[in-house]
Formats: structure tokens, C-alpha cells, sequence
């Protein structure tokens, strides 16, 4: 158990509603089992009765507890899937990263006798916004989010996080909000990739991404690129900077990559920030015929599986994708649990997986 804390931003009531709920879900109080009073509950944790009569009402509504009239408040005895149901939020069915975290997900919950649902937010934060509230209607006990790009701040999250629901984040975060997260070394996968470019003789290196910087694990990688250029004494202009915003919409032209390289100034090397920009950028170069790497290095990050498949295997950055998933339903789980009370931010290491796409810069040959 932990303390109920006045200074908490979350509501006195929702810190006892995660308390009892952890009770209940552990199997401390099991089913039929009769719970004690609101005024024993007051006194055991300091807390005005008021306070409880909140957080039984909320577990009541929630099909945990059930009042008989005269006798008390008991643990529901009926069969309630409800509280054993995690939600996944996604930006994207079809991409790999998603795919794969949501099958970690779902591995790591069933092992501790939950079940999964999930929704697919086209990376539309009114869309992830009705797909969560619609999830907590259907009696979710906590969430895994991969969130919506491109903003610094979600509503829908801080209120989240405001009344307590459990919740964590994976591939980013928002760094102004304490919450439960799960991601990958951004900055050092960044930083090992544009190393193995600058060995390899490149000097202007660009960075390609889908997204703006607002988003934690593209902010992260931007910096682990930057450092990297930094510490080897190469200049960065704002030239190198590629923002490709067709990488999830119907681009079959490849238009803007395509023009971008064919500038006499274009990057003899590109960092992307995912493989399927990356494959995009490939895909690019050779409809310009530009030969990879001869021409043109290109490394990714992710590692899905087409990167080891296409006709010139792409160097880039693996990140435990499966893992990711299965660390944040563990996380979940252990809060839903009460076994955890501080925010918790994992962060899993990355490996770069050097293949054919990168290569000698001309000037270093």
C-alpha cells in the first residue's frame, strides 16, 4: 500500500479508487469478500469520509463492489471481464513499430490474465481522443498509448494523468508531464547511426523526417544527430533539415524527395528517422537513378522486416519493438497493482544493423 498524498495533482478520491482497485485486481480482496466500512476506510488513510463515499461510488459504477442494504459493501462476485481489459491506442494499424508493440502487449497482459483491446487513431488526435474515452466506457482498467505526432502537449492525456486513470506511453513521451513511459535510446541510436556515416567519410549528412520535432522520439534522435555532427567538428545548416510530410499519404510520385535530390547541394548521406522514410528516400533515388550507396547513403531506424528484404538491404537502427510492448503492459500491470507509485520511465537500448544501403562517401574512395 501507499500513502494517500494531499500534494498529489490527482484527486484524493482517484489515488483511493487506484488503492482499492490494486486490492481487488491482486486478489487481496477477492470475490464475495466484504470491504470495510467508509468510516474505517476514512480512518486507515486519513481522508475525509467524503472522500471515500467518492472512490465507492466509482467502483461501484465500475462493476467492482456491490452494496447489500444493511449488510455493507462487498467485492462483486459476478463475472466482470470489464476491470481485467487493457486498452492499446495506436496511430496506425498497418506499421510495423505499432503492429509489434502491440503484439508485445498482448503477450505480456495475457500471462497476467488480462485481455486486450485496441484501436487504430490514423494519427488523428480527435480520433484518439473518442477511441480512449470509448475505451474507458467499456470498463478498461488502464491504457498503453502510443501517441499522436506533432504536438508538444495532449489534452487528452493531461486529463488523463489529472484524474489518476492508469495509463503509459510508448515510443514518446511529453517531457513537462511525470507519467509512466516506455521508449527506446533515441538520441544514442541517432548518434551510432550518423557515426557510422561520418566513418565512412560524409561530411553532409541530412536528416529526413515525416514529423516535426515536437515529437519526443523524432526531438531525440534530431539531437542525437546533431551531437554527433557536433562532436566530429562537421557544420550543421538548416539545409540538412528534410521534413517529408507524405510518408502516410498517397505520394506514389515521391515528389518532394525526388526534387530534393536532384539539388546540386543535396546530402551526399541521409539519416531518416524510420525505415519506412527511409525506403521511401531508397525508392526516390532510384526512380532519379542514383545508385545506394554509391551515390547516396541511406540509414533508418527500426529494423522492420522489409529493411533486411529490398533489393538493397538498409542499414539501420534495430530497436526492440516486441519489448516495448511487453514493458509497458508489465509497467501497467505492476500500477494497477499498486506495486508501483512513482512515475517510471524505461528506456530500452538500440543496436545499429549495418547492411548495403550505407557506404564509402567518392571523396573518401
Amino acid at each position: 500500500m501507499f500513502d494517500i498524498r494531499p500534494d498529489s495533482p490527482v484527486a484524493l478520491y482517484m489515488q483511493l479508487v487506484r488503492q482499492l482497485r490494486a486490492k481487488i485486481e491482486s486478489g487481496e480482496w477477492g470475490p464475495g469478500a466484504r470491504v470495510p466500512s467508509e468510516i474505517e476506510l476514512a480512518r486507515e488513510y486519513g481522508i475525509s469520509r467524503g472522500t471515500v463515499r467518492q472512490a465507492m461510488v466509482r467502483l461501484h459504477s465500475d462493476g467492482l463492489l456491490d452494496r447489500a442494504p444493511g449488510k455493507g459493501t462487498f467485492v462483486s462476485t459476478r463475472t466482470n471481464v470489464a476491470h481485467m481489459l487493457i486498452g492499446v491506442v495506436l496511430p496506425y494499424e498497418n506499421d510495423m513499430l505499432a503492429l509489434e508493440i502491440l503484439i508485445g502487449s498482448e503477450k505480456a497482459a495475457r500471462q497476467e490474465g488480462y485481455h486486450v483491446i485496441f484501436s487504430q487513431t490514423n494519427d488523428d488526435l480527435q480520433i484518439q481522443a473518442q477511441d480512449i474515452q470509448q475505451m474507458r466506457d467499456k470498463g478498461v482498467a488502464g491504457l498503453v498509448i502510443f501517441p499522436a505526432t506533432v504536438i508538444a502537449q495532449d489534452e487528452t492525456i493531461i486529463r488523463l494523468h489529472a484524474e489518476g486513470f492508469p495509463f503509459v506511453l510508448v515510443d514518446r513521451y511529453f517531457p513537462d508531464l511525470d507519467t509512466d513511459a516506455v521508449v527506446v535510446d533515441n538520441f544514442g541510436g541517432a548518434y551510432q547511426a550518423v557515426q557510422h556515416l561520418i566513418a565512412l567519410g560524409h561530411e553532409r549528412i541530412g536528416f529526413l523526417t515525416p514529423g516535426s520535432l515536437n515529437t519526443t522520439s523524432i526531438h531525440d534522435r534530431f539531437q542525437g544527430y546533431r551531437q554527433a555532427l557536433a562532436d566530429h567538428n562537421l557544420p550543421y545548416d538548416d539545409a540538412l533539415f528534410h521534413l517529408y510530410t507524405g510518408l502516410m499519404k498517397t505520394d506514389k510520385g515521391l515528389t518532394s524527395l525526388r526534387a530534393m535530390l536532384r539539388s546540386p547541394e543535396r546530402p551526399t548521406a541521409f539519416f531518416a528517422v524510420n525505415d519506412l522514410l527511409a525506403l521511401r528516400l531508397l525508392e526516390a533515388a532510384q526512380r532519379e537513378q542514383l545508385a545506394v550507396p554509391e551515390d547516396l547513403s541511406i540509414v533508418g531506424f527500426d529494423d522492420i522486416q522489409q529493411a533486411s528484404l529490398i533489393s538493397v538491404p538498409l542499414t539501420t537502427v534495430a530497436q526492440p519493438r516486441i519489448e516495448i510492448g511487453i514493458r509497458a503492459a508489465e509497467v501497467l500491470i505492476e500500477r494497477l497493482r499498486g506495486l508501483r507509485v512513482q512515475p517510471t520511465r524505461i528506456v530500452l537500448p538500440t543496436r545499429l544493423v549495418v547492411r548495403l544501403s550505407s557506404g564509402k562517401a567518392r571523396s573518401a574512395q
